[in-house]
């Protein structure tokens, strides 16, 4: 499928109009609470960030993430609340927007890392991205997540060497599966849903076909 001509806009908290606001919260309400279950969307965190929002010919919005300032959460830049609409998924709109998002980013802070905890299932993807894993899987509102950084550099970082922390060098560790990582990609979709032990199993920063990539249909 092709993905529908968006428009973007990429606004501080602030300068969001009412319209905006209810938009945004009301599409991470459908995914992040009615879908994946009970959770406390607004985190206090809304205030200090960026926000980009992506919307087709209509006004409809479709795509939506925030940054998070530096020092609000991470010492970096933030990416997260990265959502799609149920009605484009599967046409590449989550790429898209995970493009946009690092666009702007590198250009409101040049110079600098960002880091993103991200679901654990959507490591490879964020890889293609730059983002290169630190540290050990977690669980986060029940679902299994791990923290990734993207170099100041941008682009794919060099692969580390083994023992200092690739994802590729060490041994998978057991991640509690709650069935929220399959609720995430219903009817077409779970065809893309791999164990999790599978895709730790992946050389570290290697791209992978868009068609076997899993896309953050929603990520919190």
């Amino acid at each position: 499928m092709t993905p529908p001509r968006l428009a973007w806009t990429w606004k501080r908290f602030e300068a969001l109009s009412l319209d905006e606001l209810y938009d945004a919260l009301a599409l991470r309400c459908r995914v992040f609470v009615l879908e994946q279950g009970p959770y406390l969307d607004p985190d206090g965190l809304d205030r200090v960030c960026w926000h980009l929002l992506g919307r087709d010919g209509q006004g409809a919005l479709h795509a939506y993430l925030r940054v998070v300032d530096p020092g609000a959460k991470f010492s970096e830049p933030s990416m997260g609340r990265v959502i799609t609409s149920p009605e484009v998924r599967g046409t590449g709109v989550g790429r898209l927007l995970v493009a946009e998002g690092v666009r702007r980013i590198d250009e409101t802070w040049p110079g600098q890392a960002n880091r993103i905890s991200a679901q654990l299932h959507l490591s490879r993807f964020y890889q293609a991205f730059g983002y290169q894993e630190v540290g050990e899987p977690y669980g986060e509102d029940r679902i299994p997540h791990v923290q990734m950084i993207r170099s100041a550099a941008g682009g794919f970082p060099p692969p580390l060497m083994p023992g200092a922390g690739a994802p590729g060098a060490r041994q998978a560790q057991p991640v509690p599966q709650t069935g929220c990582v399959q609720a995430l990609f219903p009817g077409p979709g779970a065809a893309r849903t791999s164990s999790l032990t599978s895709l730790r199993g992946e050389p570290a920063h290697r791209a992978v076909p868009a068609s076997s990539q899993a896309e953050p249909q929603a990520d919190r």
